[in-house]
């Protein structure tokens, strides 16, 4: 079995080393944030093993490790995506619940869709699961290119009544589907982006006999917030400014279409951290379609787009990778402000519209991967060795020994450490010390690093430059998986994403890890996580067990991460799989499909996999030709190459 090696004594204690072995599965749970950033879909049982919720009923939970076992047990492997399409159905009533809520509080005049835009995950299951919700939830459907327009007009084929909403920059090609589209009947709206655009469709709706409703983007004053703060506001590359909007909009006037002007649309931005920025642009949107209202259009719709966040953190504050409010919350802010606006202007309420694209699809995925290697460090030193430091005719080696007793604070032990570290390395380089005497002052750093690492930990401290520690103290837990394939936004962006084992979590870990996917560039680590078992940079681990595969999950990757990722090293798409529980709470494989293949990667950039084989033939009949190799050897090179092809892009985990 290709599985995970430990490279310590194998009596060696791991590190950091603690006294205290009681650990129960809620201590587990709350040590890796389960219950924060799982917001009731996730749970961790008495078995200390990890849980999904899907309608978040502890009831009806499917232990994880099972259904990936399962799923090996059918041909799959890691690394692999669970969806869970039922999780995906919570969300999206979820959502409806909230603006319902909210619209019955405040007494509001108006209706409530949620449009899901397809560009965040345009996967098959996803798109279609959208699809199947549409008439029970009220859900539309935004399209943002040529392709995503077909797709979305060929799944709403059988739910015509279906909102779409076409958003993006639009040639004549795209315009002309939209209006056949709307001649069909469809409800379909075209969002203007430029002027330009709207010029053509007035000419194609002159040509065609078909006059669409539509809708105006308007680039707000007030400013996004976060990480994709430059998706919205003034310096947004999609919309119009006020003014271009002003005179659009008195253009359709002017011609008598006023009443085809429906919807005004505006982008805050994506992932909102602060109901402040939400609550301020509401009011400048219903300010806007107010004054357009009163020059004649009808603008019975107003689209606050996206931008409800994810708790990737389970903090609830303003950070990147958190938000301070909740669904309940921000619908309430939403209602609240478009009614205040419109009630002080004494005009009847619009129709709200939001395209919560992450919010809805973010937990429907979690990625599952298997450790399959460990370069951890040697084991602490002994005490005749300490002695022998504390000995030492070496200052640095003096001071690493000391420092091992001492009881000063942590960060001052651990900064300590690190200087006399660094002197220890210089005095190795200048011939001052022994390559022993070097391996054994590291063998002490890592004692007192790690000792005040958990007691920072425990405190709620952070180290000081948490890379350099990563570099110099934490053990490097290679991954059978791809940041750039399955969490480009990690690499790309620095985003968070909560981590945890499938199992043990009913067992103290103890070893902090940087985790390493199996790509040939550095880039490909995994060094921040969400929660205490993240503090301070890497994550602590438990010491995986020989011939035992020790799985690691990342949740909330199905928002972007699916259909982002690249094909670094052209590893594909990994195994997916959907998985729900039926009626009497039994686990049901609902679809298992392999990931990419080699072939599929090759004829990604080109290569065709039928020359290759043909290829690799002909050089083996040379060299037989040539007698350089026996029959034997020849067949078993070409038989191991076209399995290759045809094969996994990820490594095995078994011979």
């Amino acid at each position: 079995m290709f599985r995970a090696v430990n490279h310590r004594a194998a009596d060696a204690p791991d590190a950091p080393r603690s006294t205290d072995r009681r650990w129960s599965a809620q201590q587990g749970a709350e040590f890796f944030g389960v219950p924060a950033w799982g917001d009731g879909y996730l749970g961790v049982d008495e078995a200390g093993r990890l849980t999904v919720m899907p309608e978040r009923d502890p009831s009806r939970a499917i232990v994880l490790a099972d259904a990936v076992a399962e799923l090996r047990e059918r041909g799959l492997s890691t690394p692999m995506l669970v969806r869970f399409p039922q999780l995906l159905e919570h969300r999206a009533t979820v959502i409806r619940g909230a603006f319902d809520d909210a619209i019955t509080r405040h007494g509001y005049r108006g209706s409530y869709t949620c449009v899901y835009p397809i560009k965040v995950n345009q996967h098959r299951s996803v798109v279609e699961r959208m699809r199947s919700l549409a008439p029970r939830l009220g859900l539309g459907l935004e399209a943002g290119s040529k392709p995503e327009l077909v797709a979305v007009l060929a799944w709403t084929s059988d739910t015509p009544g279906t909102p779409i909403v076409c958003n993006g920059f639009k040639d004549s090609e795209y315009l002309e589907t939209v209006l056949l589209a709307a001649g069909m009947g469809r409800p379909i709206t075209p969002i203007v982006e430029r002027r330009e655009e709207l010029d053509e469709i007035l000419r194609l709706s002159e040509r065609l006999g078909v006059t669409p409703n539509l809708g105006l983007r308007v680039k707000l004053a007030s400013p996004g917030a976060g990480r994709w703060q430059a998706s919205g506001g003034l310096g947004s590359k999609f919309g119009l400014f006020v003014a271009e909007a002003l005179d659009a909009a008195k253009q359709l006037i002017d011609a008598g279409l006023g009443e085809r002007l429906t919807i005004l649309h505006c982008h805050i931005g994506s992932q909102i951290a602060d109901l402040r920025t939400v609550r301020r642009a509401t009011r400048e949107l219903a300010r806007i379609a107010v004054e357009l209202r009163r020059l004649g259009a009808a603008i019975t719709t107003l689209d606050l787009g996206g931008g409800l966040g994810v708790d990737y953190d389970g903090a609830r504050t303003a950070g990147h990778s958190s938000i301070d409010y909740t669904v309940a919350s921000y619908a309430d802010a939403l209602v609240a402000e478009v009614a205040a606006v419109f009630d002080a202007a004494g005009l009847p309420h619009p129709d709200l519209m939001t395209e919560s694209g992450r919010a809805l699809v973010a937990y429907e995925s979690v990625l599952v991967f298997d450790v399959i290697g460990v370069s951890g460090h040697a084991p602490e030193p002994t005490d005749a060795e300490r002695a022998a430091a504390g000995a030492s005719d070496l200052e640095p080696l003096r001071e690493l020994s000391a420092l091992a007793d001492s009881s000063d604070p942590a960060p001052q032990r651990l900064q300590a450490a690190a200087v006399a570290r660094d002197a220890l390395a210089e005095l190795f380089t200048s011939g001052g010390a022994s390559l022993a005497e070097r391996a054994l002052g590291d063998r002490l750093f890592h004692l007192v690093g790690h000792a005040a690492l958990e007691e920072m930990a425990r405190a709620g401290q952070s180290p000081p430059e948490p890379d350099r520690l990563a570099d110099i103290l934490f053990d490097l837990y290679f991954c059978n998986f791809s940041i750039f394939q399955s969490l480009p936004d990690l690499w790309a962006l620095g985003q968070r994403f909560p981590t945890c084992p499938l199992t043990r979590l009913d067992e103290r870990p103890t070893r902090r890890a940087v985790l390493c996917d199996v790509t040939c560039d550095s880039d490909g680590e995994m060094r921040s996580f969400p929660s205490r078992a993240g503090a301070g940079g890497g994550l602590t681990l438990h010491t995986p067990r020989p011939g035992e595969p020790y799985d690691l999950g990342v949740f909330l990757v199905g928002a972007y991460q699916e259909i982002l990722g690249d094909m670094h090293n052209l590893f594909g798409d990994p195994d997916a799989a959907l998985v729900a529980l039926d009626d009497a709470g039994r686990l049901v494989i609902e679809e298992a499909a392999p990931g990419d293949r080699v072939a599929d990667a090759l004829r990604y950039v080109g290569h065709d996999p039928a020359s290759l084989r043909e290829r690799v033939v002909a050089e083996t009949k040379r060299a037989l030709r040539d007698g350089a190799v026996s029959q034997q050897l020849a067949d078993a090179y070409r038989r191991r190459l076209e399995d290759a092809i045809d094969g996994s892009t990820y490594l095995r985990s078994d011979d």
